[in-house]
């Protein structure tokens, strides 16, 4: 599990970035007034100031001496939670996370700022503990941020679930990461991924189309138009597959030789060949498709089925000409044979029979007896008849073939 949810890791800085809370640098109450006793005095307020400053233009080795200096100062308790705090965020922008946390553990410690100031720290500390690994830690201390939050936000449901699936417990994950989604009017993109893929572990493909086509045209990638397309046959809605897939090739998203392969078979499956063979035309003119003996027969068989034998020609040849096997050779030849080409016909099939590995070679002899007879190749044909003649599924026919011949032959042509 850890293995395949990896990838959630990847969004934990943007989760540190996004998800900071930043004080005025005297805490929500302000310089100079009151907190449990304390005060923040006009020098401390001063060098928060020009810290907070500094790091706001990331300039953190200078806030980082601004906050030693500080530090050498009597302070407050207040003042000192302030100093941590500030020191905490100044560590977190240098991505020193594990001591940041560690700052942010002395300020909770002083026991010295405002209960909103507290529940944002705490927030912010889930965040660095799963930055650092430390995930009981960090579903310690978020759990006890939501008992007391109000109307905890969207984002710290997807926090909630990022940690429980770092502690690869994805059941518990997925009711976070659902009111993450459904809690926000406009779902962050890593969201909707961590919802997909918990769906994909309960195998609910109906929820998994809808998050896709929200990923697809909120966020067009062409990953999440192919996955909503694989989906849709899935669930068997063939028709908004191939809608899909059009739309993803028409917008550029389709350039993969297999992608574009299979979208031209599911176009030959709904009927549409001549959109199959532009499909493969192109991509092959663009050299996206490998010029193979499989591409070359799928562009064949996507004219074939347009009923356009002479633009399938060239396609069949050159797929014959690349294959190993003898049938594709044997398809030529029928197609000359269909197109009353017998020389042309007669050569295919003669290189055909050559071929060490070729299914029907029954076929391919009844064939060659076609063409040869039709060029007046009288014998040469009756030869071809004769060896079809012991294969089992070409027998019969071959048989009426030679009679046929034999009583031409015996009337002298």
């Amino acid at each position: 599990m850890r293995g395949r949810h990896r990838w959630a890791r990847a969004f934990i800085v943007l989760l540190l970035a996004a998800g900071l809370v930043w004080p005025s640098p005297a805490g929500s109450e302000g310089a100079r007034k009151r907190w449990r006793g304390y005060t923040v005095t006009q020098r401390v307020y001063e060098a928060l100031e020009k810290t907070h400053a500094l790091l706001a233009d990331e300039f953190y080795d200078e806030a980082a001496l601004t906050l030693d200096e500080m530090s050498k100062a009597e302070l407050n308790p207040h003042e000192r939670a302030l100093l941590h705090q500030t020191r905490a965020y100044m560590l977190s922008g240098k991505g020193l996370y594990k001591e940041a946390a560690r700052s942010f553990e002395l300020c909770l410690a002083e026991r010295a700022m405002p209960e909103a100031a507290e529940l944002n720290i705490r927030y912010n500390l889930a965040q660095l503990y799963l930055a650092v690994e430390e995930h009981e830690r960090a579903l310690d201390t978020l759990s006890g941020w939501f008992e007391e939050a109000k109307n905890p936000g969207p984002s710290a449901y997807y926090l909630l679930a990022i940690i429980y699936m770092q502690l690869e417990r994805s059941e518990e994950a997925f009711e976070p990461a659902r009111q993450a989604v459904e809690g926000s009017s406009t779902p962050r993109e890593p969201w909707l991924q961590l919802l997909l893929a918990l769906y994909y572990d309960k195998e609910d493909y109906p929820a998994m189309a809808g998050l896709l086509e929200r990923l697809a045209t909120g966020f067009p990638k062409a990953s999440y138009w192919r996955q909503l397309a694989a989906v849709y046959a899935h669930l068997g809605r063939e028709e908004d597959a191939l809608a899909v897939g059009q739309i993803a090739y028409e917008l550029g998203f389709v350039t993969e030789d297999k992608h574009l392969q299979n979208l031209a078979r599911m176009y030959l499956l709904h009927e549409i060949p001549y959109r199959a063979a532009a499909v493969l035309e192109r991509g092959i003119a663009e050299e996206l498709i490998e010029q193979d003996s499989e591409a070359w027969e799928l562009l064949a068989d996507s004219w074939l089925s347009a009923h356009e034998q002479d633009r399938a020609l060239g396609p069949l040849e050159k797929a014959a000409k690349l294959s190993d096997t003898g049938d594709l050779h044997v398809r030529l030849g029928r197609l000359h044979v269909e197109q009353e080409r017998w020389e042309e016909a007669s050569e295919v099939l003669q290189g055909a029979l050559e071929k060490e590995e070729l299914d029907d070679r029954g076929r391919a002899l009844i064939l060659l007896g076609m063409a040869l007879y039709q060029l007046d190749r009288l014998e040469e044909a009756a030869d071809a008849f004769a060896d079809a003649v012991e294969e089992e599924d070409s027998r019969l026919h071959a048989e009426r073939w030679l009679m046929h011949i034999e009583r031409r032959l015996a009337r002298g042509r």
